[in-house]
């Protein structure tokens, strides 16, 4: 227990040593699907936007990512939680017939993200972000692609 305790109090105080080099540090809420909840903090130094995230939903997991940004666009790799779905049905036909909405295993990989801002201001406001990877499932250890998609308001 106490290892955690240190573990987690380190990670918080080199996120404010980081921030303290970076130009700017950010906050964004989004939700979307599979996971509906996305709280994230990011910091930005000159065209590189580094964040961590958590994502809860039907499944949960953290990501630790860079964007380059370009405009309104932002484009980007990422590791960790990738997507949740349901892996146990067998299809014959077609995957895409075979996913569940409803399930709880999260998909753990690399990925790449894009983002279109649809406010003016880069700094603030709704933006659409698409999240796309290959990783290992959760609970089986099933290699598989995947994705998500977020609605984000940052602040």
């Amino acid at each position: 227990m106490h290892k955690k305790i240190l573990v987690y109090s380190a990670l918080i105080v080199s996120t404010f040593i980081c921030s303290a080099q970076a130009k700017a540090v950010d906050l964004s809420l989004g939700g979307g699907y599979p996971f509906l909840v996305v709280p994230t903090v990011s910091l930005t130094n000159s065209d590189i936007r580094y964040y961590a995230n958590y994502k809860a939903g039907l499944d949960d997991g953290f990501s630790l990512g860079a964007e380059i940004l370009n405009g309104k666009h932002k484009y980007g790799a990422f590791i960790g939680a990738v997507g949740a779905r349901k892996t146990d049905v067998r299809c014959s036909d077609s995957t895409f017939l075979c996913i569940s909405l409803f399930d709880h295993q999260t998909t753990q990989g690399i990925g790449l993200s894009y983002e279109y801002h649809l406010s003016s201001n880069l700094n603030s406001g709704w933006a659409v972000r698409l999240e796309a990877g290959y990783g290992e499932e959760s609970y089986d250890y099933e290699k598989r692609t995947d994705g998500n998609i977020q609605f984000i308001y940052h602040f």
